[in-house]
């Protein structure tokens, strides 16, 4: 539980969340999707976490593709 008395829950991206298929989207459409949807959610603290290391994946294979 949190400090406030909600339940948090904390979400960690790997790289199968970036794939897009496109180089203009930094998220998949479906994690773009999810977001928007819960975090209006008010009785449910969300925490989304994206390492460094999965955005320099993305950066990587971004680079390769050119």
């Amino acid at each position: 539980m949190s400090k406030k008395g909600n339940p948090e829950l904390k979400i960690l991206f790997d790289t199968s969340a970036l794939f897009t298929g496109s180089a203009s989207n930094l998220v998949n459409s479906n994690v773009e999707n999810l977001i928007k949807e819960y975090s209006a959610v008010q009785d449910l603290r969300i925490s989304w976490y994206l390492p460094s290391i999965v955005v320099q994946e993305r950066e990587f294979r971004l680079i390769g593709t050119c």
